[in-house]
């Protein structure tokens, strides 16, 4: 999905929120995909109410940049990562930023049942 070999801006601005399979907007869903071969994020995730579910995301980040196999970036709300394996990345299997819930009560944004390795 990205490939770039200038890693000499800031470490995480620089890649970590345009690389991958971008999907922001509200209501996306990326489901039984792979992911391989980018030298930032596998898939990167914004917006409301967005998913990434069953998806195989691997040899990402070769970079070893602050980037992931599943990257939430900033501002994400009601945003859902299940069931994915992630491996094989340079850095993180996937970096938590910002995820938020609309309504403190309904706990819906979250990260559940990920294999990592």
């Amino acid at each position: 999905p990205s490939h770039f070999t200038d890693v000499s801006g800031h470490f995480f601005y620089q890649h970590g929120m345009t690389t991958g399979l971008v999907i922001g907007g509200r209501n996306q869903t990326v489901q039984n995909c792979r992911v391989r071969f980018s030298a930032g994020n596998g898939i990167s995730i914004y917006g409301r109410e967005n998913k990434a579910l069953n998806n195989i995301i691997e040899d990402v980040n070769y970079s070893a940049t602050d980037c992931a196999g599943i990257n939430t970036l900033g501002g994400g709300i009601d945003n859902i990562i299940g069931y994915n394996t992630i491996r094989r990345t340079g850095r993180s299997g996937i970096t938590p930023r910002e995820m938020a819930n609309a309504d403190a009560t309904k706990l819906v944004a979250r990260i559940h049942h990920n294999h990592i390795s």
